[in-house]
């Protein structure tokens, strides 16, 4: 979460799992496949301003298998976000942060690790291009309102009819009924936990939570799995 302002043990279930892990990794070098293979449990924060590096980690799990995902992307991850202070304390993370991040996503490869990735920011944020990239097996990180004068970011996965289906990295507990979003109990290691109506996410207001807000506000990191061969 950062603070409002204008935008600036390897454990094996069975012993069958080296066999299919083998036979997804060579699916996904095929280019047959632009999601990784659903193992990898997303990642709840581990902090109270760290969403934006949990939400592009989870990224990577999403469109990739763990076998796929080099520990630089990881290592890079942290260097590059958190860098946002206060107090002499770290306070989340900046657009800067998320654009020099996403920049260098786009250029790096490492063997079947490649990502097409587009910021947007201010006009350019609409649901359009947000169900596009999501229609074509891509994710997008979403910059969305929070509690007070917080901005957080989630992940979105998929729309399901009117609804925007999100992984939250920092799910509340409690929920007044009135709200039109729910958070629910996700069903496999990736599934979503937080449902956003659609028109609810897109009023042009600061005032709700899980809104996009007003246009000086918007900012998402679409990411889409490229063809490695194709770099």
């Amino acid at each position: 979460m950062t603070v409002l302002r204008p935008l600036r043990s390897r454990c094996r279930p069975d012993t069958g799992w080296p066999k299919i892990r083998t036979a997804i990794g060579k699916w996904a070098r095929c280019g047959e496949t632009n999601r990784g293979d659903g193992m990898t449990q997303f990642r709840l924060q581990a902090s109270e301003y760290d969403c934006v590096p949990t939400c592009f980690i989870n990224a990577y799990s999403r469109l990739f298998s763990r076998a796929e995902i080099p520990a630089t992307a990881i290592q890079k991850t942290y260097l590059l976000c958190l860098d946002e202070e206060r107090g002499g304390a770290c306070r989340g993370t900046t657009p800067a942060a998320v654009s020099h991040l996403a920049e260098w996503l786009d250029r790096h490869r490492s063997g079947a690790f490649a990502i097409d990735t587009e910021v947007l920011r201010q006009d350019e944020v609409t649901l359009k291009a947000v169900t596009t990239c999501l229609d074509d097996g891509g994710v997008a990180l979403l910059r969305v309102k929070h509690d007070r004068n917080l901005w957080h970011y989630v992940l979105a996965l998929e729309k399901v009819g009117d609804w925007l289906e999100c992984h939250d990295p920092y799910p509340k507990q409690r929920v007044s009924k009135q709200n039109p979003y729910r958070f629910v109990t996700p069903s496999k290691p990736q599934g979503p936990n937080l449902r956003i109506p659609m028109d609810w996410l897109d009023v042009r207001s600061n005032e709700k939570p899980f809104r996009l807000g007003t246009k000086d506000q918007r900012e998402c990191v679409l990411m889409t799995r490229r063809d490695p061969r194709n770099t």
